[in-house]
This record gives structure tokens, sequence and C-alpha cells, in this order.
């Protein structure tokens, strides 16, 4: 056998099913883990019409199911729902970048968030969705399910491992929450690669495998037909190797957050889209490397070049008018 045979050998070819439901008009809200921002930065880097967590990261299906929950509804958040944890307010509905030393202040910036999403949410074509862990927090004083700890005393917490019922429910009550505000959305799920080290090597394989397991079911039995992306298993299956990590062998490096959003690109996305990802792209890269010359002839040829591509870019995709990047994420 050739070496090149041998080294093909140790990846595995993953097919994915075509479903190019994505166009250049798209406009894409994420909700989830880091997973889903991933994607949403280079998709908004891309000039396409996104918005990423207006609850801040999530993880596990009960928090994001309570968050699409209020963003259906509107809800007004008020201080009696903020907790007060080393001189900072917290709400324990979002991730832990959501404090400030000032109630009136954190609550604008979460309601305005609210608004921001559920305006959002009514014109969107496409819901991606991110599942992180099985695993979810429970604050014995509130009497509820947390999207973060805050660093909080985890005496004041019960660790809970989500069943399969648990997960499809709130699967479930998330699937509503949209289709109330928009009955023509598309939903995208996936599992997040992105391993989760401090619940233990065991505890995350058994959390990823309930997830997959819960997911499964769910998208087999529910009412609305909606679509399944494998990041997680690219990793695992295609590329299962812990080069294709960062230092903390626990999150995709660079070079694989890459790799996965060409295949989400190539699978996902129609030709259009796809043609305009790849002139833009050379567009960027063109932008970035400004020449090292102090000579103005030079300096000005380039810009001159830089802004004929663009301007042609322009005229052959004439939908993509101006900066869409909504860095609402926290």
């Amino acid at each position: 056998m050739s070496s090149s045979a041998l080294r093909d050998k140790l990846t595995t070819d993953f097919q994915i099913s075509d479903n190019p439901f994505i166009g250049l008009n798209s406009k894409i809200f994420f909700l989830g883990s880091c997973f889903s921002e991933n994607i949403f930065k280079a998709l908004g880097e891309l000039q396409f019409d996104v918005f990423c967590n207006p609850f801040g990261i999530m993880y596990n299906p009960v928090s994001m199911a309570n968050c699409m929950e209020k963003i259906a509804n509107n809800t007004v958040f008020t201080e009696t729902e903020l907790i007060l944890h080393q001189e900072k307010y917290h709400s324990l509905d979002h991730h832990g970048s959501y404090c400030n030393s000032t109630p009136g202040n954190l609550l604008q910036q979460i309601n305005q968030n609210i608004q921001d999403a559920n305006a959002f949410l009514k014109q969107a074509n496409v819901i991606f969705i991110t599942l992180g862990t099985a695993y979810a927090y429970y604050h014995k004083k509130s009497n509820k399910f947390v999207a973060n700890c805050h660093k909080i005393p985890g005496t004041e917490f019960d660790k809970i491992l989500l069943s399969e019922n648990e997960i499809i429910t709130h699967l479930r009550i998330l699937e509503e929450s949209i289709f109330e505000l928009n009955p023509n959305a598309k939903i995208s799920y996936t599992i997040s690669p992105v391993k989760h080290l401090r619940d233990g090597l065991q505890e995350n394989a058994i959390s990823k495998a309930r997830l997959l397991s819960s997911l499964f079911l769910f998208l087999q039995t529910g009412n609305f037909k909606s679509d399944y992306f494998p990041a997680y298993e690219i990793v695992t299956e295609e590329l299962r190797d812990h080069r294709f990590y960062g230092e903390d062998l626990a999150h995709p490096s660079e070079w694989t957050v890459r790799y996965i959003f060409e295949r989400f690109v190539e699978s996902r996305m129609d030709i259009r889209s796809r043609d305009f990802i790849e002139k833009y792209s050379k567009f960027l890269k063109m932008e970035q490397h400004r020449p090292i010359s102090t000579d103005n002839t030079e300096l000005m040829a380039w810009a001159e070049k830089k802004n004929l591509t663009l301007q042609k870019i322009q005229e052959e995709f004439p939908e993509i008018k101006k900066p869409y990047f909504k860095a609402n994420s926290k």
C-alpha cells in the first residue's frame, strides 16, 4: 500500500447530505454554545445577516428553551430577577458576561437584547441551534435551572443529567416558541464538538450520547421537519485526533473550526451564496495584505485594485448592500 493510501486511512470520509437551504438573503439566528458563535462570526464577517445569543452563550436545552420562551413573550426583566454576588448584579438566565455593578444598566442591556431578538426572529429564515451538554444546574434557592452559575458556591446548586424525555420536552418548548414568532422558519440543529472536560471524560461522553439519542428521537417524532448538521461527528469520526483541538484539548482548533465551517457552506448554502463567499473571501485576503512599502504609487495601486474588486462584487451580488454583522453575543 502506498504512503498516500496509508495517510488517507488516518481520516474517515464522512459523507454529509446536501441540504442547501441558506441563501444570500437569509436572516440567520444563532443560539447555543460557543460553536454557534464560531459559525455566526464567520458568516458575519462575510456580510450575512446574522444575530447570536441574546442571553449569551448557553449549553443545555432547558436554558435554551427558557431563553426562547422569554424572547417569544418579549419578557421584561425587573430587578427582582437579578442576584447580587461579589458586588455585581447577575441574571441566572444569562451567561456570566451579563453582569454590572448597577442593576439598571444590566436590565437595560438584557431587555434591549430581548426586544432586538424578538424583532429579528420574526423575520429570520434560519434558526441554528447548538446543544452543548445534557447536564444542567438547578439553583435550589430560586427553585429553577440556570444558564450560568456565576461562580456562586457549588453547594447552592444540584447538577442534574437531563433524561431523554426532559430534553425532548424542552426541545419541543423551544420549537413552539420559535414557530409562535415565525411559523415559516427553518431550524437546523447541531451538537457542539467542544468537550466539557470539567464534567469528566466519561461524563462528557455520556452527556454527548444523551444529546445525540434525544435529538435523534425528537427529529424522528417531531411535528416539524428540521435539519441536522453533524459538527460533532465531523470532529469525532472524520478528524478524530487531538491535533485538531486547541491547547486545552477541549475546544476545536482554529483550523478545525474553519474546516467545519467550509463543510457547512458546501452542504447547507446554495450555489449563489457559495460563489459570493469564495469571491468575498478573496477580497478580504486582499484587504488584509496591505503593501509594506511606503511608496504612495504602490499603495494607491493596491487601494484602487481593492476598491475595483469590491465594486465588481457589489455589482454581481446586489443583495449584499451593507455590513449585517450583529455582535449581540456575550
